[in-house]
């Protein structure tokens, strides 16, 4: 289909200069906005396909399987008629409970979820795959056909091997049928169910507890109900004597060296991307150098196509007198630190793997010192000073590893200030929680 006009391509340097006579490395900040939605008018769009994946295994009993079906009947209650959806549970065994309908039949699902009984082991591939299989059988049209998956245990049953049940899911997410993921509790294994989200282009969250799963559901709904696109490319080519580095967590591109597929982006909102930018050779004050050109390429979710492109970045060369006399940019510099701040909580994640909650304390007590332009950042780094101070090694790596994700990869609002204080008047999508795993909006938002 024709062009689509309305995205635009943002890109802002650290400092707007380099300096001369050295190899030189700079940031350089990419923001690709969305449209706004016309008017503020509901999205006319398209019928969407869902197909929820519970885990019903032993593990799940009582009031974990109980929140799990609550949160699934939020997201049925606010589906259009003509949506479509599909209901598998897995324990050992895999059962399609409810066949891919329209939610004119919402009623009949209702009754499936009212009758989930919890049972034994945990054959996450198998349910995983039933809920996929759904869209292939009925060759559904929908414009989004996404899997979502939740499981509070490890693969134990079936195929068990990450590579494999990956492979798959990204295979399926090429032909459209997306997945994305949710976590709840401790003992999920956050790699494997974080890896299925990324290579299904999808999303991924976790509850720390079963009250807290049902905010993770409102902010997939809500990124749903408001999505612009899925997955738009970003291609990068340096000219000569210029390397470009990518700092987010990005899945790349196939068939291309320097191209990454972004997150599914919102109206109104922004994804972004971080490079590091090395320039080598014999730079002179006053020179005006190319670095790179960039191009965005997709689709929106009504298959309009969309292309933006800058078609060459330049900077200009200082002495280095001038040089230091250049500000940095505040955006840049707070999306910078949310980075940096995500591989020091790496590094404490790595350190409490090891036992070592000492040298993790003051990994985390050396962020906040360093990363104090970003008040988000700083937000994050106390709340796991806290869960730190429990001595949690579960519940705390698991915290780091989506916390990092969250800071590497999240949509922002295209007009996003540094104050974190109304975060509560923000789409789901948008928020900034301080931890990933607690509920902290929810009970202010309309039910």
């Amino acid at each position: 289909m024709m062009k689509n006009e309305k995205v635009s391509l943002i890109v802002t340097p650290l400092r707007s200069a380099i300096f001369e006579g050295h190899k030189n490395k700079l940031h350089v900040l990419v923001r690709i906005q969305a449209p706004d939605l016309p008017n503020s008018e509901k999205i006319q769009r398209q019928p969407y396909g869902l197909g929820f994946v519970v885990d019903r295994s032993g593990s799940m009993a009582g009031k974990p399987l109980a929140e799990a079906v609550r949160s699934v009947r939020y997201m049925v209650d606010k589906l259009n008629d003509t949506d479509s959806a599909s209901l598998v549970t897995f324990d050992n065994r895999v059962a399609l409970e409810f066949p891919l309908s329209q939610m004119s039949e919402r009623s009949r699902l209702r009754v499936a979820l009212d009758s989930i009984n919890s049972g034994g082991q945990t054959n996450l591939h198998g349910g995983w795959r039933e809920g996929a299989d759904e869209f292939v059988r009925n060759e559904s049209q929908a414009a989004l056909k996404r899997v979502v998956l939740l499981s509070d245990g490890c693969a134990n049953d079936g195929i068990v091997d990450s590579a494999e049940i990956t492979r798959q899911v990204a295979q399926l997410a090429s032909q459209g049928i997306t997945t994305s993921t949710y976590g709840l509790g401790g003992h999920f294994n956050e790699e494997l169910m974080m890896n299925i989200a990324k290579a299904g282009q999808g999303s991924h969250y976790y509850a720390e507890t079963a009250d807290d799963l049902l905010e993770s559901f409102n902010e997939e709904f809500e990124l749903l109900s408001n999505l612009w696109a899925k997955g738009p490319m970003i291609k990068v080519t340096a000219v000569d004597k210029v390397s470009v580095r990518l700092m987010n967590d990005y899945l790349k591109a196939d068939g291309f060296t320097q191209a990454w597929v972004l997150p599914n982006v919102a109206y109104g909102s922004e994804a972004w991307a971080m490079f590091e930018v090395t320039v080598s050779g014999d730079l002179r004050e006053g020179q005006v150098v190319d670095l790179f050109s960039i191009a965005l390429s997709g689709f929106d979710i009504n298959s309009w196509e969309i292309m933006a492109s800058n078609p060459m970045f330049s900077i200009s060369v200082l002495n280095s007198v001038a040089y230091s006399a250049v500000a940095e940019d505040e955006l840049v510099k707070r999306r910078l630190d949310e980075l940096m701040a995500s591989e020091y909580l790496n590094r404490a994640r790595r350190a409490v793997e090891h036992g070592d909650w000492d040298k993790a304390d003051a990994i985390l007590n050396e962020a906040r010192r360093l990363f104090s332009a970003s008040l988000w950042a700083q937000d994050v780094l106390r709340s796991m000073e806290k869960l730190a101070s429990r001595r949690d090694d579960i519940m705390f790596m698991k915290e780091a590893r989506f916390s990092m994700s969250k800071m590497s990869t999240r949509l922002s609002s295209k007009n996003e200030s540094s104050l974190t204080d109304m975060e509560d008047v923000a789409p789901a999508f948008l928020r900034r929680k301080s931890a990933q795993g607690k509920a902290q909006f929810f009970d202010k938002d309309k039910k």
